[in-house]
C-alpha cells in the first residue's frame, strides 16, 4: 500500500467472487475478508444496494438465485422468487425513485420486481415477444440468452433499459410493452448505463467495444477503445458527468486462459464517451479482466476496480492513474463500496 494511502484504513468492500460473497476490510496487512454468515458458497455474479436504505443489500448468483442482507453486509438470506429458481441471476438493479424495489434479471431471459426488499416478486412479462426474440442466443452452453444489465433513465421514471446478451437494448415505459433499441449496435450488451444528467443520452459496453446513443437509442454510434474492444463495467464519476470509466480486454473470455491472460487496461473518457484514452499505471495490462469499478462515495476522485484475479485496484485521481491496492483470493465479478 502506497505512502498516501494510510487513509484508506478501515474502507470495506462487497465481492462477488467465483465463491460467494466476501467482505473486505482494508488494514495495515492490505486486507482481511470474512465470509459473512449467510451468505451461500456459489458463483456469485453481481450485487445492489438500496438507494435509500443503504444497509439493504442484495447479490445474485449464477447457481444460488438471490440472497439478501439487512445489515450492510453482515448476514445474508435466501429471497429467491419461487419462479426464478433455477435460473441463473444475472443482473440486479435497486429503483433511483423507491426504496425496497428492486429488478432482477435472469436467464430466458427474465425480468423479477420486488417492492418490498425481497419480501415478495412478481415477473415482468412481454419480454420474448419483442420480434426477433426467437433469434437471441448466449455463445456459452446452452446458450441461452440472459438480462445482463438493467438501468433507469434519471428523468423518465416510467422508462426501464434492460440489456440483453446476446439481444441488444430495450426499453418499456409500463412494465408490460418493450421495444427493441438495436440499430448500429452490436447486441452482445454486457452494460447498459444512461448518463445520469441526461436524459436519453446512453452508454453500452459489448463484447466488440462502446457504443453511444445520443437520442434514446434510436441509434448508436461505435467509438474506439485502442486494441481492446472486449470491455465490459461502465462508471461514471458521480460529480463529474462527462468523465467516464470502461475497463477492455484483448479477447473474449477464452483466450484468458493464454499466456497473456485477458491484458486488460483501465480507459477513461472526459468527453461523456465521445473518446476514450488508455489510463496510466505500471499494472497494466492485466493478466485478470477488471469486471468492476466503482467510485467511493465518500470521495468522488478514489475510485476502484476488481479483477479476475483478485485484485483490488485503486485510483486517487479520477481514473487516470491506478496500482494495486491489495488482493483477495477469489476472482472478482462486482462490487460494493461499502
Amino acid at each position: 500500500m502506497g505512502n498516501d494511502m494510510g487513509g484508506l484504513i478501515g474502507k470495506r468492500f462487497c465481492l462477488a467472487t467465483k465463491t460467494g460473497i466476501v467482505l473486505a476490510t482494508v488494514s495495515e496487512k492490505l486486507f482481511e475478508t470474512t465470509q459473512p454468515v449467510g451468505a451461500a458458497a456459489g458463483n456469485a455474479w453481481c450485487l445492489a444496494r438500496d438507494r435509500f436504505e443503504c444497509a439493504i443489500l442484495y447479490a445474485g448468483y449464477l447457481d444460488h438465485g438471490i440472497i439478501r442482507s439487512l445489515d450492510g453486509g453482515n448476514t445474508w438470506e435466501n429471497c429467491t422468487p419461487n419462479e426464478a429458481k433455477g435460473e441463473q441471476i444475472w443482473s440486479l438493479a435497486a429503483s433511483p425513485w423507491k426504496t425496497q424495489t428492486v429488478y432482477a434479471g435472469t436467464s430466458g431471459p427474465r425480468l423479477f420486481k420486488t417492492r418490498d426488499a425481497g419480501q415478495s416478486w412478481e415477473e415482468i412479462g412481454g419480454i420474448r415477444d419483442v420480434p426477433g426474440a426467437e433469434h437471441w442466443s448466449f455463445p456459452e452452453s446452452p446458450h441461452i440468452a440472459h438480462i445482463r444489465s438493467i438501468a433507469f433513465d434519471p428523468e423518465a421514471k416510467e422508462v426501464l433499459y434492460l440489456g440483453v446478451e446476446e439481444g441488444g437494448v430495450l426499453r418499456t415505459r409500463d412494465e408490460k410493452n418493450w421495444q427493441a433499441l438495436n440499430e448500429g449496435l452490436y447486441e452482445d450488451i454486457h452494460t447498459l448505463l444512461p448518463s445520469p444528467q441526461e436524459s436519453g443520452r446512453l452508454y453500452v459496453t459489448t463484447g466488440a467495444g462502446f457504443y453511444l446513443s445520443e437520442n434514446g437509442g434510436l441509434s448508436w454510434q461505435f467509438v474506439e477503445t485502442g486494441d481492446r474492444s472486449y470491455v465490459v463495467p461502465l462508471a461514471v464519476h458521480p460529480g463529474k458527468p462527462e468523465v467516464m470509466l470502461t475497463s477492455g480486454a484483448a479477447s473474449p473470455p477464452p483466450g484468458w486462459a493464454g499466456r497473456r491472460g485477458a491484458s486488460a487496461v483501465v480507459f477513461k473518457s472526459t468527453e461523456r464517451g465521445r473518446s476514450w484514452e488508455a489510463a496510466k499505471g505500471d499494472i497494466f495490462p492485466l493478466r485478470g479482466m477488471i469486471m468492476a469499478l466503482a467510485f467511493d462515495p465518500s470521495d468522488p476522485d478514489r475510485v476502484y476496480g476488481g479483477s479476475t484475479h483478485g485484485e483490488i485496484l485503486i485510483s486517487q485521481d479520477g481514473g487516470s492513474d491506478w496500482e494495486v491496492l491489495g488482493a483477495t483470493e477469489e476472482g472478482i465479478r462486482s462490487m460494493l463500496v461499502l
